[in-house]
């Protein structure tokens, strides 16, 4: 058997998408599926303070028994904490264990500032990068020096399959809109759209979800503050079209992943007698087309001409719409599921637990 141990920033698990897509989820499914692995769960600060009250040699039990540690969107703020890191990392890998910094977002601070502190040194003492996207692994390796791994996001049946839990407030059509306060600039492109599409066809609800920016306060919606996981998932199968905007010129955007149009897509409920998900639209940029092709949804110019045009098709075109909703879920059953493609996590693992070590950090 084989050791995943996984240490997270911070004093507690935030059982948001980022853990639950890149960590819990793929070593929980690792575990089960291929009886071959272990995961073991830890706190950086928790850690550390016991290591500064009682000495680092409280590690040893956690060493010996690790094979690959796992450190998910770590970086550095100060100097005791670059001293921490270097520590922890030098002494997991003086013993043979392979440290592989996993990041799902561009954290370098280049195109916009994410982190309070240095991500992209910390990544650089690692032996591997695990990354969500191509074009994200290639720029991690660049800045890093380190290999990088991709491993797409998965959705689980457990929580998107289960088209008998939708529960729908509303008659007509649902168009579901969600995300943090990081998109207030990519959304600003469909205020004026959604206005006019409100407005023209009252069989129309606008969902948001996470954040409710000033721009759509005169529009007609339902807020959703951010909720648990498997509360927004119940959101996202409740609608009929998915919209996923953003600024394609905007360098930290092409860092990201299609997660919210594989959420949408993945998200089931009954369409006539038929199992399907959402009708997606997205922006035309290089994240949205890994999984957004002619069948599977709409990829749109980032104008506001561009997304009133394609909003107004699905609103319109029931046969269009349900093409899509159809399509789409078939693909991201195939391509996407966690129950099939834990395996991609098993191949990198093993690949680099066969690849030479990066030296210890300074």
């Amino acid at each position: 058997m084989k050791t995943v141990t996984v240490i997270f920033m911070g004093k507690t698990r935030n059982m948001g998408g980022c853990e639950i897509y890149r960590a819990t989820t793929p070593l929980l499914n690792l575990e089960e599926k291929s009886g071959k692995w272990l995961s073991q769960w830890f706190f950086f600060d928790d850690l550390y303070y016991r290591c500064v009250a009682q000495g680092w040699e409280i590690l040893d039990d956690i060493i010996k028994q690790t094979d690959i540690l796992v450190m998910p969107r770590a970086f550095t703020h100060n100097q005791e904490s670059r001293a921490a890191m270097a520590q922890f990392i030098r002494l997991f890998k003086a013993n043979g264990v392979r440290v592989v910094y996993e990041v799902d977002d561009d954290y370098s601070n280049e195109f916009r500032h994410v982190v309070d502190g240095n991500a992209i040194e910390l990544a650089s003492w690692c032996d591997a990068i695990t990354v969500t996207t191509p074009f994200l692994a290639q720029r991690m390796t660049r800045l890093t020096g380190r290999p990088s791994y991709v491993l797409p996001n998965m959705v689980t049946p457990e929580t998107w399959k289960d088209h008998s839990r939708t529960v729908r407030s509303v008659d007509g059509i649902v168009i579901g809109l969600t995300g943090s306060a990081t998109h207030y600039k990519d959304w600003e492109v469909i205020a004026e759209p959604l206005k006019a599409i409100v407005a023209q066809h009252p069989e129309v609800t606008l969902v948001v979800g996470g954040f409710d920016p000033d721009y759509l306060g005169d529009i007609p919606h339902e807020y959703i503050p951010p909720t648990q996981y498997h509360i927004y998932a119940e959101v996202i199968r409740a609608c009929d079209i998915v919209l996923c905007p953003v600024i394609p010129e905007d360098g930290f955007n092409d860092g990201k992943s299609p997660i919210k149009a594989i959420e949408g897509m993945a998200a089931s409920r009954l369409i006539g007698k038929t199992v399907g998900g959402a009708a997606i639209i997205a922006t035309k940029n290089r994240v949205y087309s890994l999984a957004i092709a002619k069948k599977t949804g709409l990829l749109v110019e980032h104008t506001p001409e561009a997304w009133h045009t394609a909003i107004e098709s699905l609103v319109t075109n029931h046969e269009l719409r349900r093409n899509f909703q159809l399509n789409g879920y078939q693909w991201v059953w195939k391509h996407h599921n966690m129950a099939r493609e834990w395996t991609q996590w098993e191949k990198a693992y093993n690949t680099i637990l066969k690849s030479p070590a990066n030296s210890l950090p300074s």
